[in-house]
């Protein structure tokens, strides 16, 4: 979708939270899987760190959708395939996350201003579990 073929920016931005939303309830599912198949401790905490992180996102984007509609977002339940490999799911993790970052950025677009200083520390968290992805990919196939 192009964010310039938008016509309706109220409607844009409703769109894009149920996305990242969807997103984030998918992602703390897989999360939560893969804690389960990881035995080092330092990856349990960087992982249950994240999955904390996604759930304030969750949390905050339903406010925010619910302070725009009076409505809570209503999406589908959250599926996700299981992974082959722990590195599997967390790459498929680190592909979802740069997929997301393009709804944020949109939604960031398209919100009122005034919500602009909630949506941005997100953007910056998910690029930050980004990068902790990266590690634990890496450290993974060292160790």
């Amino acid at each position: 979708m192009n964010h310039l073929t938008y016509s309706d920016p109220f409607q844009t931005s409703l769109d894009e939270i149920l996305s990242i939303v969807k997103y984030e309830s998918t992602d703390e599912l897989l999360f939560d899987y893969l804690k389960v198949l990881v035995s080092l401790e330092t990856h349990e905490e960087i992982l249950d760190k994240m999955i904390k992180d996604e759930r304030i996102h969750y949390e905050t984007l339903k406010q925010i959708y619910y302070q725009l509609t009076q409505k809570l977002p209503e999406v589908d339940a959250p599926v996700f395939n299981i992974p082959e490999s722990y590195v599997d799911g967390l790459t498929e993790i680190l592909l979802r996350k740069s997929n997301v970052l393009q709804h944020y950025v949109v939604l960031l677009q398209y919100l009122p201003p005034m919500l602009a200083p909630i949506i941005y520390p997100m953007i910056i968290k998910e690029q930050t579990h980004m990068q902790l992805l990266n590690y634990l990919i890496v450290d993974y196939k060292c160790a």
